[in-house]
């Protein structure tokens, strides 16, 4: 994904206009449809300000464009399990209308044991 993709979906999604984000956040609506046509990319300081706008904590926006990056063949298999696995707990959390807290509370304890893996090593 790239800031694009997220930040327009993220306003679709929120039933917000170009202008209305645009004044939110003190831009025009022309350079907010640059950067959602990918022809502009946000400052970091406006990067906060459409996060605000759109309620959803700035690192969740970098860790989708960060997560997005393709697997390499050194890419291991429990890193690809690791990604499947937060790329199903955004989608519960930002893209389903109704998912199952059972589910998330599971795919939970899978991630923390994850990390203590990586903290033990």
């Amino acid at each position: 994904m790239t800031y694009a993709n997220i930040l327009k979906t993220l306003r679709e999604k929120r039933d917000l206009t170009q202008k209305e984000v645009a004044q939110v956040c003190d831009i025009t609506p022309e350079y907010l449809s640059k950067i959602e046509n990918n022809s502009k990319t946000p400052s970091m300081i406006l990067l906060k300000k459409l996060a605000a706008a759109y309620n959803v904590p700035l690192s969740i926006i970098i860790y989708l464009v960060e997560d997005a990056k393709p697997n390499t063949p050194n890419t291991s298999k429990k890193d690809k399990e690791l990604k499947a696995l937060k790329n199903r707990m955004i989608n519960y959390i930002f893209v389903e209308d109704n998912y199952k807290i059972a589910t998330l509370r599971d795919d939970l304890k899978t991630l923390r044991a994850y990390r203590e893996q990586l903290v033990l090593k």
